[in-house]
């Protein structure tokens, strides 16, 4: 599986590893079959300053995985087959 990251990401945050790109608050690129309304990871910081509660760091921040399909396949691979346990 050869994996890159997306034009304009140089690094993921620990926020970003739990959601895919697609989810429909934190994704990149929501499903819009799940249309809730607002979408934190598409959105686009324009507008005038000091509007927000939150700060512009805190939105700029990676808030899904482009690389979630990998990580969920590797999760699956390590339940399926447990390795022994070792006694320290």
């Amino acid at each position: 599986m050869t994996l890159s990251y997306p034009i304009g990401v140089y690094s993921l945050s620990h926020i970003a590893l739990p959601f895919p790109i697609d989810d429909p608050l934190y994704g990149m690129q929501p499903d819009p079959a799940e249309n809730f309304g607002v979408n934190l990871g598409a959105l686009a910081m324009r507008g005038e300053r000091e509007i927000l509660i939150v700060s512009v760091d805190s939105l700029t921040r990676m808030s899904s995985n482009p690389f979630f399909p990998y990580m969920l396949e590797r999760i699956d691979e390590s339940v399926a087959t447990p390795r022994a346990r070792t006694r320290e």
